[in-house]
């Protein structure tokens, strides 16, 4: 029997939602479904997150008002990129990261959907954190390629870490000193972004040939 925890690419997904590749690949654009992209490009869904899809009717009903973890992703998408335009020009090594911006975009919209997952439910949390886990692992192997140091790449990981935390409690209903949700959500991102930092380092140590692949971390 297949494990409800499996990662399974594009056509597997398509097949079990029933739809054609261009309306999954819309709908994960659209940050309706969570997906993460392996190094290769290829993007990979959790089987029991297209099994809630389905069961909540929201293949039948993408018109109706989003729901709070999705309005939550939406606002914090869009208060990231306003910070972020203003953040990365302080930053000495942005110009390096010209040639691959366009990627990183879509892996920061995979991460985020990732983040607000791990940190508003409690089920399945580790396999959120082990697809964004995967992703920062590859930042590490190519911020090592662009000719970043160790402290230029936990810098730029804070950096992210940092505009990504303000956008999340900016996003919120109300501010987390006030709202025990928001402020448990607030402190599960920030565990979220401590084990990204290490995934990170991991993969440019990896990468510099210093350091071996961990047990049970490699994502098929």
């Amino acid at each position: 029997m297949t494990a409800l925890s499996e990662w399974v690419g594009l056509k597997e997904a398509c097949r079990i939602l029933g739809v054609h590749e261009t309306t999954l690949r819309r709908w994960t654009d659209q940050g309706l479904i969570v997906a993460f992209r392996t190094p290769g490009g290829h993007r990979r869904y959790l089987r029991q997150e297209l099994l809630a899809f389905l069961e909540r009717g929201r293949a039948l009903a993408l018109q109706a008002p989003a729901e709070p973890l999705e309005r939550l992703q939406q606002r914090a998408l869009a208060e990231a990129h306003q910070i972020l335009a203003h953040r990365l020009v302080e930053e000495p090594w942005t110009p390096r990261y010209d040639s691959v911006r366009p990627s990183k975009r879509a892996n920061g919209r995979q991460l985020l959907g990732l983040l607000i997952q791990y940190a508003a439910r409690g089920d399945q949390e580790q396999a959120y954190l082990q697809a964004a886990r995967a992703i920062m692992r590859q930042y590490g192997r190519e911020a090592l390629q662009l000719g970043l140091s160790i402290p230029e790449t936990a810098r730029a990981v804070l950096t992210f870490r940092q505009v990504i935390m303000e956008a999340v409690a900016h996003s919120l209903d109300r501010p987390p000193a006030h709202d025990p949700e928001g402020w448990r959500v607030m402190e599960r991102a920030g565990i979220f972004f401590d084990e990204l930092l290490v995934a990170t380092l991991e993969g440019y140590l990896q990468g510099d040939g210093s350091g071996g692949a961990q047990p049970g971390e490699a994502m098929a």
